[in-house]
This record gives structure tokens, C-alpha cells and sequence, in this order.
């Protein structure tokens, strides 16, 4: 790894199962490999402000590290493509089309052999240059509880819908996608029940959403349902077009909703105005009353729910 520092931090992670690797003269992934493939099991590995630029290689995966990491950051590198953790090759970024029609064939296909679970836990993909969130997350770890993918260096595409491009999840309770550029967001089709039913967060601040915010939510259908939804966020949209509303399907659609924060949107107040004007809205508050008054009892924030 070039240098007594970089073969001790390897030595120590061996024993500790905590790996962090943060020098910016990593530059390449057959140099950080050769040190990896020395650590049979990890519990936790950071690799984190270096110039890693090229899209991670299918064989980074195949480590027997995999069979034991629950927490992995890849934060602030220069990375244009993390595809291979979904199981798959990189999708060109300037073959956009190729990347929607391969996700929409392979979505409701098996996951290939080389794609079988991994135990991963918490992911964080936050401050590189990724052309596209990678794709069948869910099933290659069915187990991640926690994605952060904020941050991206150029728009994030998230082809179809959130559900279509990881899959479905019954683990996944927090999905932080603030500041990327998103124009649009779909949670999943309405033929999907309950994509993420253990979801409680939902971090979609600095975007571009604009117009009326519905996650491709619809009044005239029952699904999807996201059941343990409590905290929504869209914290100051910077598109073209200023956001206006809120459909109130979404208070259908995330019954559990308790948290709807709309802090430094240009519209905020005619947005809460709108709202507290609808029945959906007004038997929501009396749902979720005694949460509201604990949280303005602690001082707290009670973000549209007076």
C-alpha cells in the first residue's frame, strides 16, 4: 500500500474489524485491493476523500471481507459508477437509455449468482459524480437499514421509480437523497403494496422538485402504502419552477407520517395555508395530536402540524 502507515492502519483493522483509508493519494482500486484482500472478515470499512475515480470494479465485491461488513462508507472519493455493488456492470453515463432499458428487463428478474446477499447494514455514497443511483440494492443486501447518496457532484438519475431501480425493501428505515439535483421523485408503481415498509425517513431537501410534491403517490389508487413513514423532508427546492403544493394523497399513502418539513421554500406559507384547509390534512393533525403537543411541549419542531 506504499508506506509503513498504510501496512500498520491494515494490520490494526485486522484486529479491530474497522478499516479507514482516507489518504487523497489513493488513486486507484488495484492499489486499495491489494491491501483488502489481506482482511478475511470487517465489520466497518471507510474509504473517504481520496481520488478514487473510476467506477468500482466487480471484483471489490467478491472479497471475503463482504461476508461479515454491516457499515461501509464511500463518501467524498471521485467515483462515476458504484453499479457493481448492485451486481452489475457499470451503465455508461452517456448511454442513458441503455442504463433504463437494462433496469427495466432485469428488475423482476433473479438476482445472477454472482449478486447473492451480502450482510451490509448502513451504505453511504455521498459527494461523488455518480451518473445514476445504483441499481438492485435491496436485493444484493437485503439487510440495509440505512443509504445516504447525498450530495452528488452532477444530477442523480433514478430511473422509473425508487422501488424500480434498488427493488423492494423490508429493511430500509432511512434513505437520505438530499442535494442532487432531482427533479422528479417516484417512490414505486401502484402495483407495488408496500415497497418499503420498514421506511421512517425520508430526506429529500435541496432538490428541484417543483410544482405539486406527490412521490408519484395517487388519490385514485391504494398503493403503494409506506406504513412506518414518520419523518418527510423537502427542506428548500431550488429548481426552475417553485414548489406550490402538496397533495394531501400523501397523507393517505404514509398514515404513520408525523414529520413534514418544508423549511426555505419560497412558497411555505401558502403551501401550510392550502393544506390546513383540507379535510385529509385537518383529520391528519387530530391523528397525530399527541405527538404534536409532546414535541411543542420539548421545545421541538412541529413542522406543519399546528
Amino acid at each position: 500500500m506504499g508506506g509503513a502507515s498504510s501496512k500498520e492502519r491494515f494490520e490494526r483493522a485486522a484486529t479491530t474489524g474497522t478499516l479507514t483509508v482516507d489518504d487523497k493519494r489513493m488513486r486507484s482500486w488495484s492499489r486499495l485491493m491489494k491491501g483488502l484482500v489481506s482482511l478475511p472478515k470487517l465489520r466497518s470499512m471507510t474509504v473517504s476523500g481520496t481520488r478514487l475515480d473510476a467506477p468500482i470494479p466487480p471484483s471489490f465485491v467478491k472479497l471475503s471481507l463482504w461476508s461479515s461488513l454491516a457499515y461501509l462508507d464511500l463518501s467524498h472519493n471521485r467515483l462515476t459508477c458504484v453499479c457493481a455493488l448492485g451486481g452489475v456492470a457499470c451503465l455508461s453515463k452517456t448511454h442513458a437509455k441503455h442504463a433504463e432499458d437494462f433496469i427495466r428487463q432485469s428488475s423482476d428478474a433473479p438476482a445472477p449468482s454472482s449478486a447473492d446477499p451480502l450482510p451490509l447494514e448502513s451504505l453511504n455514497l455521498s459527494g461523488n459524480v455518480l451518473h445514476l443511483l445504483p441499481p438492485f440494492l435491496s436485493r444484493r443486501f437485503p439487510r440495509l437499514r440505512r443509504l445516504v447518496c447525498a450530495d452528488n457532484a452532477q444530477p442523480l438519475v433514478i430511473p422509473f421509480s425508487l422501488t424500480h431501480c434498488l427493488g423492494v425493501s423490508a429493511s430500509l428505515e432511512a434513505l437520505d437523497l438530499r442535494s442532487n439535483g432531482l427533479e422528479k421523485f417516484t417512490v414505486a408503481e401502484d402495483t407495488v403494496e408496500s415497497p418499503f415498509e420498514a421506511l421512517r425517513e425520508l430526506l429529500l431537501d435541496h432538490n428541484e422538485l417543483g410544482g405539486t410534491l406527490t412521490l408519484g403517490l395517487k388519490g385514485d389508487k391504494a398503493f403503494p402504502i409506506l406504513p412506518s413513514l414518520k419523518r418527510l423532508s423537502v427542506e428548500d427546492q431550488q429548481g426552475k419552477q417553485p414548489l406550490q403544493a402538496v397533495d394531501p394523497t400523501i397523507f393517505v399513502h404514509c398514515p404513520g407520517l408525523n414529520s413534514l418539513s418544508l423549511r426555505g421554500n419560497r412558497n411555505e406559507e401558502q403551501i401550510r395555508a392550502a393544506l390546513g384547509a383540507l379535510d385529509v390534512y385537518r383529520r391528519w393533525q387530530e391523528r397525530n395530536a399527541d405527538i404534536i403537543n409532546k414535541k411543542i411541549g420539548a421545545g421541538g419542531s412541529a413542522e406543519l402540524m399546528r
